[in-house]
């Protein structure tokens, strides 16, 4: 009898994967079907394209666990190498001040092309807490990792 793998990554992956189709196709039918909607498809879309981007990583991983067990052990293995951990922080630090900037940049131009509209701008404040969340999340993981 051939062993099933209940490993929860694999079913979170599932979930996600399968979550994120279904909200993708429920905001195209909603955009299809119901064009005059109050409702925008485009936010069930996007998260949609988000779950089922979330929920890949793990089924790929899997997938190819199946394939090649050995292989899969030896990559679990030199993830939690100390030198590849050092390694993959010392290449999102960068990333992560790019992007910073390039949401900064996002928010100044769309703060430039609206300059002359009154009233509360919900697209603003979140491109503005875009920037700012994760900054204060880094300062204060970075301060609390310095502590301890």
């Amino acid at each position: 009898m051939k062993k099933t793998n209940n490993n929860p990554r694999r079913i979170f992956g599932w979930i996600m994967l399968t979550g994120g189709v279904i909200l993708f196709a429920a905001g195209v039918l909603l955009r299809s079907l119901i064009p005059g909607t109050i409702a925008d498809s485009r936010l069930l879309e996007g998260i949609g394209i988000f779950a089922a981007s979330v929920g890949m990583i793990p089924v790929v991983q899997d997938l190819i666990a199946r394939r090649d067990p050995v292989a899969a052990r030896r990559n679990r293995l030199a993830e939690s190498d100390e030198r590849a951990i050092a390694l993959r922080n010392q290449a999102a630090y960068p990333a992560f001040i790019v992007s910073i900037v390039l949401t900064s940049l996002v928010l100044i131009a769309y703060s430039a092309m609206t300059r002359g509209q009154s009233g509360f701008d919900f697209l603003w404040v979140a491109l503005a807490g875009l920037v700012i969340i994760p900054i204060v999340v880094f300062v204060l993981l970075a301060n609390l990792q310095e502590r301890s």
